[in-house]
């Protein structure tokens, strides 16, 4: 939803370049429109602490706000009221504390991705496996995947079962048949 910035403030910015950087009431309006998005934004709350469902997807509270701040340096540089320099001075505060939220909540999700104690899902295969298997088999085996993660602690070992299932996983990623059902391991069955 943060993206929903970006344009606007984009907008608001390239408005005024029609002016020769005086901000009118139609870039002024975009402006205020941006401020109004922010802070229902805000008041919705980001999405930082939970884990991140694909690689980079924090990164995208970072480029709308910097294009916001952006917006609100110009509109400060047009009108040249302490006001707007003060407005301007708290959108770049909150860029630049957005950059470092965004930075430090990514390198603290990639120590634990080098521990492995998380674990980066690659989406492609993972949707590969879902269309691969039935509804309930897939929501199944992704279940049984996060639990295995889950329980098998920071060194990966369990018991021996676990162990062997564990090497089965990555030989079978190796050879590209990482799709193989829970089902057929039970069974017996090889792939």
């Amino acid at each position: 939803m943060f993206l929903l910035l970006a344009p606007a403030s984009v907008a608001s910015m390239d408005l005024a370049g029609y002016s020769q950087g005086e901000y009118g009431r139609g870039p002024t309006a975009i402006f205020g429109f941006c401020i109004v998005v922010l802070f229902f934004l805000l008041g919705m709350g980001p999405q930082m602490i939970s884990k991140p469902s694909v690689f980079g997807t924090y990164w995208a509270y970072v480029f709308p706000l910097a294009a916001l701040s952006s917006v609100a340096v110009k509109y400060a540089a047009s009108k040249g009221t302490r006001g707007a320099e003060g407005l301007a001075w708290a959108f770049v505060g909150i860029a630049t504390a957005a950059l470092c939220t965004v930075f430090f909540r990514m390198m603290w999700f990639q120590v634990g991705v080098c521990n492995e104690t998380e674990f980066w899902g690659d989406p492609i295969v993972i949707e590969w496996q879902k269309r691969q298997m039935s509804g309930k088999e897939a929501a199944f085996t992704m279940a049984e995947m996060r639990l295995h993660r889950q329980f098998s602690g920071p060194s990966g070992k369990t018991d021996e079962a676990s162990k062997r299932a564990s090497d089965e996983d990555r030989q079978d990623h190796a050879t590209g048949r990482s799709g193989v059902l829970a089902e057929e391991r039970e069974n017996g069955l090889s792939v």
